[in-house]
């Protein structure tokens, strides 16, 4: 098993549905307080203005813009290759 950090937008376009996506939040952030400093997600979908869909249910979401410049809740965010 191998994990990529995302730190490009190509990269994040290259998400498959059936990828798993793993998320560090930063302290402070909802789903830290929620869930914890890392959560796991699959199914993930990039919606028309640029954010990665993590959780329909709950509204789990980032922007990909911000996350690329440093602006974003989650503070790392890797796939997971089988």
């Amino acid at each position: 098993m191998d994990f990529v950090k995302l730190e490009t937008q190509e990269q994040f376009e290259q998400l498959q549905k059936s990828d798993v996506v793993i998320v560090k939040w930063k302290q402070g952030s909802r789903q830290y307080k929620e869930l914890g400093e890392i959560t796991q997600h699959a199914s993930c979908t990039i919606n028309r203005i640029n954010e990665l869909i993590l959780n329909v249910c709950r509204n789990d979401y980032l922007s990909i813009n911000n996350y690329l410049t440093g602006r974003s809740w989650a503070e790392e965010v890797y796939v997971v290759n089988p």
